[in-house]
């Protein structure tokens, strides 16, 4: 696929035929991640703290808040699915991609976000000093936003230092993913994405840049 496809993807109102009908991109902005560390991750909220941790995204970013877009796919049917998540660098769109360092996702995991490199600590950590609790908050955080059966929330963690945890619902039975770092003609990097195999995408084994 080439990377004006992949960024059309990114764009709302944009109209794609495919063999199973009409599919229209709908862009939400869901909030702003807050970077202290420089170091942002892509990951199942289940899998935060795990043994070994989160690979980070390339580049370090400098400290900041940068707008999360989720991309939603409006399918024929009425029904409505994610086709990418987007951390926003700059207001620029991509004309080509790199690819960036795979997500961790727990088994058939139906929720992701993107938090600082320090948040999936503190998440981790509170996950494991009450799992029940945690979980139950997240997940009534969830049931505010929603767009058929997606939905998200911004999760402050720390109001010291605002670290938050953006995190949405993809729906289930996503298929296969990938992550790509989108670059502007002069090749500075403008965002950070996850995108989602359609289903009119094709193979098992769906791969975004290929």
């Amino acid at each position: 696929m080439n990377g004006g496809d992949l960024t059309r993807r990114l764009c709302h109102g944009e109209v794609f035929q495919t063999d199973a009908g009409r599919v229209k991109i709908h862009c939400r902005h869901i909030g702003d991640v807050v970077i202290v560390s420089g170091r942002m991750v892509m990951c199942s909220p289940e899998a935060c703290g795990l043994a070994g941790g989160v690979s980070s995204f390339e580049p370090v970013l400098s400290a900041g808040r940068y707008p999360v877009i989720l991309a939603l796919a409006e399918q024929a049917d009425g029904t409505w699915i994610v086709a990418s998540a987007s951390v926003r660098l700059t207001d620029r769109l991509p004309v080509s991609w790199e690819v960036a360092p795979l997500a961790i996702y727990s088994e058939h995991a139906e929720l992701d976000a993107f938090m600082d490199a320090e948040a999936e600590k503190v998440f981790g950590d509170m996950m494991l000093a009450n799992e029940t609790k945690t979980w139950h908050d997240m997940l009534r955080a969830l049931e505010e936003n929603s767009q058929g059966y997606i939905s998200w929330a911004n999760i402050l963690l720390d109001e010291r230092t605002g670290l938050n945890l953006i995190v949405w619902a993809n729906g289930g039975d996503v298929g296969s993913r990938g992550n790509g770092t989108g670059l502007d003609a002069e090749g500075r990097r403008v965002c950070i994405t996850s995108f989602y195999q359609l289903p009119s995408d094709p193979g098992e084994l769906w791969n975004p840049f290929a």
